[in-house]
């Protein structure tokens, strides 16, 4: 994978003359994340985002809520770097894997990912409430300026609306939640740990366990595991049916924030094989 030279650009002018090596990760749809080391560090730093409408923290804010989930031993220590530079950086875990969503799929890792979201709930963490409704509203509205909607598309816009509004009114913003686990967001030391906390918000235990349930394409017997493995012997204050809208909603919301991109950052990241790849598991559930 090569470096683009912006990147390359913004790394020398955050790091200066300390850089020994650079070396692009793999994961992640935009494909801007990259290894830095030096004589005396090794990091993990994610480049600056294109624009897709907001409702994404800024660095500084992210900067401060990986610390706190650092110190809490659910992310990787976190990497001090002037916010004015647009840099997120963690120190880089060399024994770490990356998850795949067949790895999210598996019993065992389902249990494990449960213990340690109900970890991530509990953190005391200053994030702002989750604003779905005007999220769904605003990603919908910039696919429409963006191409022109088709028929399917112009259903799923309505229907989105229409369960973010229900979500909203169903369920309060108490818990800190992660809100984009795809299996690359989640590394895999023997334990587990949640990198990139952009879209981080006080949201309700359900919009995380619908999250890496949707994201990841998990079956009837793998959501049923999800919801015991995280609450237990304790009562589940939803129903199956609204696990599944909930699960729907994210989906539809991860599908219209991939065409609030313009075309040409749609086209030159891996935003459409992301997209295709929720247009595909929405159409299973229609």
């Amino acid at each position: 994978m090569s470096m683009r030279e912006e990147h390359l650009t913004l790394l020398r002018a955050a790091y200066g003359e300390r850089i020994l090596k650079m070396q692009r990760l793999s994961g992640g749809l935009h494909g801007r994340c990259y290894r830095v080391q030096g004589a005396d560090f090794d990091h993990a730093v994610r480049m600056p985002a294109p624009d897709e409408g907001g409702y994404r923290l800024a660095v500084r804010d992210e900067q401060r809520v990986l610390a706190r989930a650092s110190a809490a031993g659910l992310a990787p220590p976190v990497v001090e770097i002037d916010a004015s530079f647009g840099l997120v950086a963690t120190r880089y875990l060399a024994n770490a894997r990356t998850w795949s969503p067949p790895d999210a799929r598996r019993f065992e890792n389902i249990d494990s990912i449960a213990a340690r979201l109900k970890g991530l709930h509990v953190c005391e963490l200053e994030l702002p409430p989750f604003a779905c409704l005007a999220a769904a509203e605003k990603y919908a509205q910039s696919a429409a300026e963006n191409i022109s909607l088709s028929a399917e598309q112009r259903v799923w816009q309505n229907d989105l609306l229409r369960l973010a509004g229900t979500f909203e009114s169903r369920f309060a913003p108490a818990t800190p939640c992660h809100n984009d686990l795809v299996a690359s967001n989640v590394l895999d030391t023997g334990e587990l740990w949640f990198v990139d906390f952009e879209y981080a918000v006080m949201s309700a235990p359900i919009l995380d366990l619908a999250s890496l349930a949707g994201l990841n394409e998990f079956d009837a017997d793998q959501r049923a595991r999800l919801i015991d493995a995280y609450y237990g012997h304790d009562e589940v204050p939803f129903s199956a049916d609204e696990f599944r809208d909930v699960i729907r909603m994210v989906r539809l919301l991860s599908y219209f924030w991939t065409l609030a991109f313009d075309e040409a950052t749609r086209s030159t990241e891996g935003i459409e094989v992301f997209a295709d790849a929720m247009a595909a598991m929405l159409r299973l559930l229609d």
